[in-house]
């Protein structure tokens, strides 16, 4: 009989068993025993103060007692003492202008013209999901809650969001299923898919990368069989290493590595036909990242995957072929009609003496040093031994590698991580000549890296320090995603990020402080995780290397069990 009182129009109200709350534009109203009060809230345009700051959008008590009131600009809590508390950006509200809250069993869901919130109370542990890898369209128009779900009505259509507990292992075999669609030759790069965001529309369209993703992935499948032994693990992978293989064979050239390769016919001035595989073209011009990812899988395929005499000659033969080429040409890359491949530089005159190289120049000395280490450690011929030695000492290349990650932040590539820490996992395997000024290089290089939270370069790291990051490695295992569609994914609009000061080399804003994986569109090691910008096209399907791999390292060495 009292609802007269309120002069504006209602646009949400809750009550508990005793209370009964009503926001308008311009209060909050509570009646409790037969009594209306209210407190002020700020008006839109800013002209009026108030309390609550903005009209309340959606109010909901949760089972503690506490009032969740949402508006454009945070959430405030009113306790059950009445005081008012504000949660924004600071206090890990990732976004505002919310639309509506749903609670169940201390699971706080908020709808906002942006994605969906949730906040747990119970691990005070604050989550977002926006964009297509969650739910079609932007705003939530309405949301309800269930036992740990979520249905989200939104401007174009419907989703549910649901929490389901998995183990690591189940999640490595959801995401290892799919792989057998994305081999392309034997080679695991990811597709392209024609249709946004439709798995059924993959197709393989060659890259520059496909011997380097193939190795990374490669890696992981290596391990995977030193741990289950199981024969069906040991064919899938000795067919990524048969692509591998064929990288090298196809070019007619030994000891020289094809980026990639494929039948047909290509006008990219980088392909060339196969002197020896009529109707196959090669792609050429092979960069050093390629060859890291070739000399990151011969160690262990030779130990842990090669078991016949024969198996174990074929790795061999890579080894010793593809160390003798770059040896036998003064460590230099010798590709197609005998011209040296752009970045397939070792030589001390490139390394050493040209300015323009400077920023390369730790890290192609930690390259070929690691490369040799580990061909002597296979094979024990003093040739390469003796090369390493040479380059170490005699041209400086052993204290080159103490300042090899570059942290100029207009200069800070992280390509360069993947192409450091490769062959910082071979010279570890090799163990040979572990001395202490390598231990400074890759401690350096770890402490600057380590905000990344990458398993795989805290598991190549952990190979001979304690001080890695074991949590945050799991972690990031946790919230990578399932689907490794590179959906759209917006950040710049969040209110729970930190800007830093210093551009990313491409000009970017980037994060100060690292978002879950989950939460941004990022598949590789080698890319800028804190870069702020819309990145994801719906059109590619990655493959799951980055994540498989450090998994089963772990697995291999003890780390997760």
């Amino acid at each position: 009989e009292k609802l007269e009182t309120i002069s504006q129009a209602v646009i949400s109200l809750t009550s508990s068993k005793t209370t009964l709350k009503v926001g308008t534009e311009a209060k909050l109203w509570t009646y409790y025993q037969n009594i209306w009060s209210y407190i002020w809230v700020a008006s839109l345009d800013g002209n009026f103060p108030g309390n609550i700051e903005g009209p309340p959008n959606s109010i909901i008590y949760d089972q503690s007692g506490i009032l969740w009131i949402g508006n454009d600009h945070c959430v405030n809590l009113q306790h059950q003492n009445y005081t008012l508390e504000r949660v924004g950006g600071t206090e890990g509200l990732p976004y505002a202008n919310i639309t509506n809250i749903a609670i169940y069993e201390g699971l706080v869901w908020i709808g906002t013209q942006k994605g969906v919130i949730l906040y747990d109370s119970v691990v005070r542990k604050w989550s977002y999901f926006y964009g297509d890898r969650f739910h079609p369209g932007k705003s939530v128009v309405s949301i309800a809650a269930g036992q740990k779900v979520a249905f989200v009505l939104t401007d174009v259509g419907f989703a549910t969001i649901e929490i389901k507990e998995m183990s690591l292992s189940d999640k490595v075999e959801n995401i290892q299923q799919h792989t057998k669609k994305q081999q392309h030759h034997g080679l695991h790069s990811g597709l392209n898919l024609k249709i946004y965001g439709d798995l059924n529309s993959a197709y393989k369209s060659p890259g520059e990368s496909d011997g380097l993703w193939t190795g990374i992935y490669l890696m992981g499948q290596i391990f995977r069989y030193a741990v289950t032994k199981d024969p069906t693990v040991k064919k899938h992978a000795w067919q990524a290493f048969e692509a591998m293989e064929f990288l090298h064979n196809v070019t007619g050239i030994p000891g020289y590595v094809a980026r990639s390769f494929d039948k047909g016919s290509h006008s990219n001035g980088w392909w060339h036909p196969s002197p020896d595989y009529p109707g196959w073209e090669y792609m050429g011009n092979t960069s050093s990242d390629s060859l890291a990812g070739h000399f990151l899988i011969y160690p262990i395929a030779y130990d842990l995957l090669a078991e016949t005499s024969n198996e174990k000659a074929r790795v061999m033969r890579l080894i010793t072929l593809v160390t003798d080429h770059i040896i036998r040409n003064n460590y230099i890359y010798i590709g197609y009609n005998h011209t040296a491949t752009r970045w397939g530089h070792w030589d001390p005159h490139w390394i050493n003496d040209i300015r323009e190289n400077a920023d390369n120049r730790g890290l192609n000395s930690l390259q070929i040093l690691s490369w040799l280490a580990m061909s002597y450690k296979l094979t024990g011929d003093h040739l390469y031994k003796n090369a390493f030695e040479e380059l170490a000492d005699g041209c400086g290349y052993r204290v080159n590698i103490i300042n090899q990650k570059i942290t100029l932040p207009s200069d800070d590539n992280y390509s360069d991580n993947e192409n450091a820490f490769l062959p910082y996992f071979d010279w570890l395997y090799s163990e040979f000549s572990l001395d202490n000024l390598f231990d400074i290089s890759i401690q350096r290089s770890f402490n600057i890296i380590r905000s990344m939270h990458s398993p795989l370069w805290n598991f190549i790291f952990a190979m001979k320090h304690q001080d890695f990051d074991l949590a945050s490695s799991i972690d990031t295992l946790q919230s990578w995603p399932i689907e490794l569609i590179d959906w759209p994914m917006e950040i710049s609009h969040r209110l729970d990020i930190l800007v830093s000061r210093d551009l990313t080399r491409s000009g970017k804003q980037q994060l100060l402080h690292l978002l879950p994986y989950d939460e941004i569109s990022y598949f590789r090691w080698n890319g800028n995780p804190f870069e702020i910008q819309t990145k994801g096209s719906g059109h590619m399907w990655y493959d799951p290397g980055a994540f498989i791999t450090p998994y089963w390292m772990a697995r291999y060495y003890g780390w997760i069990v």
